[in-house]
Parts: C-alpha cells; sequence; structure tokens
C-alpha cells in the first residue's frame, strides 16, 4: 500500500473530509493541552520568558520533515504526488510582515485564536471574528491587487533545487538548527524568566529530551547520506538543473499550451528538452525534441513562439545558455513543467473541490481523454496509463 491514500483511491472525498475533521479536532485539542489557546503563553514568545510556541512548531517540522523523507525513501510515501504552494517572494514577505505584526498585537494566529474560541476566551472569539471579516474582505478586493499577489515568482520549486543541494543535507541542516535551538531557548527561557520559569520547569525531562534529539540527530545524519526522498520518481540529475530565467522568457500555463494545441494553429513550437529516451517514452502532442540540429534562430525569425519544457520548472544550465545564444526575442516555458502537464491535463483530479462549474469539469474531463489521460472521478486506483507515463519519465 503506498500513500497519499487518496490520491491512489483508498477512500472518497467525503471520507476525506471526515479524517480531515478528525485531524482538526485533534490538532486543536492539542494545542489547547500544550497551553497554546492562551494570548499571555504566546506573548511570552516576543518577551522570550516563554518559548513554547517556537519549540511546538520546530518539534513538528522536524517530526514531519524526517518521517515524509523516511518514508518516501522506503517506497511507502510518493511524494511526487504530493503538491505544494508556488512562491512568490515579495508577496509573501509582505503576507509575513502582516501576520507577525497580527500575531504580536493580538497574541494569536488563526489555529490558536480558534482554539481559544472554543474554550470561551473573548479576545479569541474576538480575532475570530476579525479573521472571517479579513478573509471576506480580501475576496471582494482581490482583483485590485491580484498582480501583485502573482509577482516576482519563483513557482514550484524547493530548497534543494534552488540551491542546487542535496535533499538530505538540507533536511540535516533544519534538524541540527532546531535541536540548537531548542538548547539555546532553554537557556533564554531562564534569562528572561528568572527563577519562577525555572522552578515550573523543573519537571524531571532532561533524559526524555535527550533520548528524542539524539534520535533526531541520527535519523537526520542517516537522511543525510541517503540524499533524496524521491526514490525513483524524482531525478537524481535535477540537482544539476537551474529555473529558467525570467528575464529572458515569459511562462505559459498547461491549460493554455493544452487549447493551443487543440486549435491546431502553426504559429508556435512546442520544444521538449528532456532526454531522447524520455522524449520517446511519453511527449506532449506535436512536440519536438531538443537536439544540435535543432535551429531555434530558424524558427523565430519565422515568426513562431517558441515553447520549451522539462519535467519541472528546472532545465540544464548548458540548454538554457545555448537558447540565450540563440534567441534574441523572449521565449516561453511550461510553468511546471511535463509534471505539472500530468497533473493538469491529463490526470486531473476532479475529485478535489476546484470550484468549477459542471461545464469547466466536463470540458477538463474531455481534454483529458482528447489527450490520452485519465481523469479521476470518484475511482479506486491509479490507472495504468498514468503509471506508465509517470514512471517512464
Amino acid at each position: 500500500m503506498t500513500a497519499p491514500f487518496f490520491e491512489f483511491g483508498l477512500f472518497s472525498p467525503e471520507v476525506s473530509l471526515l479524517i480531515a475533521f478528525v485531524i482538526g479536532i485533534s490538532f486543536g485539542f492539542f494545542l489547547e493541552k500544550g497551553g497554546l489557546g492562551n494570548a499571555k503563553k504566546i506573548a511570552g514568545q516576543f518577551y522570550f520568558t516563554d518559548l513554547t510556541v517556537f519549540k511546538v512548531m520546530f518539534s513538528a517540522i522536524v517530526t514531519a520533515m524526517l518521517g515524509l523523507f523516511i518514508f518516501s525513501w522506503i517506497g511507502f510515501l510518493d511524494l511526487s504526488l504530493i503538491d505544494f504552494s508556488h512562491t512568490y517572494i515579495i508577496p509573501y514577505l509582505v503576507a509575513g510582515l502582516l501576520f507577525g505584526a497580527g500575531f504580536v498585537i493580538g497574541g494569536l494566529c488563526p489555529g490558536t485564536a480558534c482554539v481559544s474560541s472554543a474554550t470561551g476566551r473573548i479576545d479569541g472569539m474576538v480575532l475570530l471574528i476579525g479573521f472571517i471579516f479579513g478573509i471576506f474582505l480580501f475576496g471582494e478586493t482581490f482583483g485590485s491587487f491580484e498582480e501583485f499577489l502573482f509577482s516576482t515568482p519563483l513557482y514550484q520549486i524547493s530548497i534543494p533545487e534552488y540551491f542546487g543541494a542535496s535533499f538530505g543535507l538540507i533536511v540535516f541542516l533544519v534538524v541540527v538548527v532546531a535541536l540548537l535551538g531548542f538548547i539555546g531557548a532553554s537557556k533564554v527561557e531562564k534569562i528572561f524568566a528568572g527563577k519562577s520559569k525555572e522552578t515550573n520547569n523543573s519537571i524531571s525531562k532532561p533524559k526524555i529530551n535527550i533520548l528524542l534529539g539524539s534520535f533526531a540527530f541520527v535519523s537526520a545524519l542517516v537522511v543525510m547520506f541517503l540524499g533524496n526522498p524521491y526514490h525513483q520518481q524524482y531525478n537524481i540529475d535535477e540537482y544539476n538543473k537551474i529555473p529558467f530565467d525570467e528575464t529572458i522568457s515569459l511562462s505559459i500555463n498547461s491549460e493554455e499550451l493544452a487549447q493551443m494545441v487543440l486549435s491546431r494553429k502553426k504559429d508556435f513550437i512546442v520544444v521538449d528538452l528532456r532526454s531522447s529516451e524520455k522524449f520517446e517514452k511519453y511527449h506532449i502532442p506535436s512536440a519536438v525534441n531538443y537536439n544540435d540540429s535543432l535551429s531555434l534562430s530558424e524558427i523565430s525569425t519565422k515568426g513562431k513562439k517558441i515553447i520549451f519544457y522539462d519535467q519541472g520548472n528546472r532545465t540544464d544550465e548548458r540548454v538554457v545558455s545555448k537558447i540565450k545564444s540563440e534567441l534574441s526575442d523572449k521565449f516561453y516555458f511550461l510553468e511546471g513543467g511535463l509534471n505539472n502537464w500530468f497533473n493538469e491535463i491529463l490526470f486531473p483530479n476532479l475529485n478535489i473541490p476546484r470550484g468549477l462549474s459542471p461545464d469547466e469539469i466536463d470540458k477538463a474531463v474531455r481534454r483529458s481523454r482528447f489527450f490520452g489521460g485519465t481523469p479521476k472521478l470518484k475511482k479506486a486506483g491509479i490507472s495504468k496509463g498514468e503509471k506508465y507515463m509517470r514512471e517512464g519519465c
């Protein structure tokens, strides 16, 4: 059995919502159990008198990071089927500052405000009402600053990919930073909180903490040498690739490309930058494989748009240099690469609520089948076609 279970059709969307509800209740219970529904306790974070939030969050990060890595490496979890958000530098910085300011002023974040409200605290209820109003206001004014929200994009990229480092090395460094942070946090608390804090923490836990810390460190050390959690789904040569340069290129999403292919117009050419073996296994219809005999400058002079794609958002640095030398005008690249084409066009998961109308769902189904894919519509398992195409790429 392989996770994520929902992606492989182990249970229906309705059951997934029930599971999410149970997990949410459990999460809230343990937040309250740890005292994180109390704004005074959270405010202690900013006065260095109580760093419980720091410890809880870093414990969660380390546990999840090591668990996901190990489960994926042994084949229990397919990380390639777990999606993560796109990165937009400036909007995320602004959002972080706003979130931090609200956290300092109110003493609660959205999650802890829910927990605080559930236990009858008035400050939590007031903040929760504010959050709901803010969500409504954001939705109503979204169009006025939509352009800013999608500015300075890095798209779907992880820290190891960005720095060209091993996944295992990054995990190891995060764990080391977390362990040093735990040690430092305890010392800082004693300095700023004085004797009262030391007395409150006098419960004998040093042996357990040392044991858990040692286990995390040894696990991280092993993970560092394992290197890549994606097992066979993620090619190790991705480390040597770089993102497409957005100063000389424009992005196009999978739906736009699919519409262009369906239109059968001749004013564009799709170029596959992967190896010839992978190209033969599967490629986007009408695409040509990139090779030394392909004259990009000649294609460009004919006024055709050139759309490049690789497996993801990154490609070989030498190829990018060659493209730059041949093309004077801006070219296009497929956002998310072939991975995104699989997820959005060939095998769209229409079981997940996307706010699509019945006509839009029907269009997605017909488009998927036109290109030889299989839309996911309340059916168990993963199709043979999807397994063949994904594993072959």
